[in-house]
């Protein structure tokens, strides 16, 4: 007898003053530190030497107000920006380990990593520092589709190379490191 998969959310129209704030939240600026003499603003999450090596994409699949397509976030101005448009959820789902993500998920969150931006100030310390961070990201991602009344499901389960192809990420100096995708709370 064949298991069936455990899902934790569906898929439901996600407005988008909700992606806002997740994408805030998860990866945003808090503050703006222009009275620093280093005038780097601070993110939501910690960061070793405030470096901030991190990057998302959100791969819109039903998101009121968004055509469906992958979208690149940029935290300083709190937007986000048109990569490529159209529903591509069979390329995602032959990416994924767990293939009922794309089918299921309202947005699905790629973050990945410029390894450059910490390993050439801390070496093979940086990977570390990369992985914390992106934990703390995803940790806030969940609070914040809770707060909102939806679900969030983080994985490592997805195959590399394809979703690196399908950013159009190198895969070597900048590369997808955790997903996390959100849709509405299952009954």
């Amino acid at each position: 007898r064949a298991l069936k998969p455990l899902y934790f959310f569906f898929n439901v129209p996600i407005t988008l003053e909700s992606l806002s704030s997740i994408l805030h939240y998860a990866y945003g600026v808090s503050r703006s530190n222009e009275s620093s003499i280093v005038p780097k603003a601070f993110r939501m999450v910690p960061s070793a030497g405030a470096l901030y090596p991190l990057e998302l994409f959100v791969y819109s699949r039903c998101v009121e107000g968004i055509d469906a397509g992958v979208y690149h976030y940029n935290p300083v101005r709190n937007s986000i920006q048109l990569i490529r448009s159209g529903n591509e959820e069979e390329q995602i789902t032959n990416a994924l380990v767990q293939e009922w993500i794309a089918k299921s998920a309202s947005i699905i969150i790629f973050l990945t990593a410029i390894f450059e931006k910490s390993t050439f100030k801390y070496g093979e310390r940086g990977y570390r520092f990369i992985c914390l961070e992106a934990g703390h990201v995803a940790q806030n991602i969940n609070l914040v589709t809770a707060a909102l009344g939806l679900s969030s499901l983080n994985s490592g389960g997805f195959y590399d190379r394809e979703i690196d192809q399908y950013l159009e990420i190198d895969g070597v100096n900048h590369s997808t490191i955790y997903i996390a995708a959100v849709g509405g709370k299952t009954p």
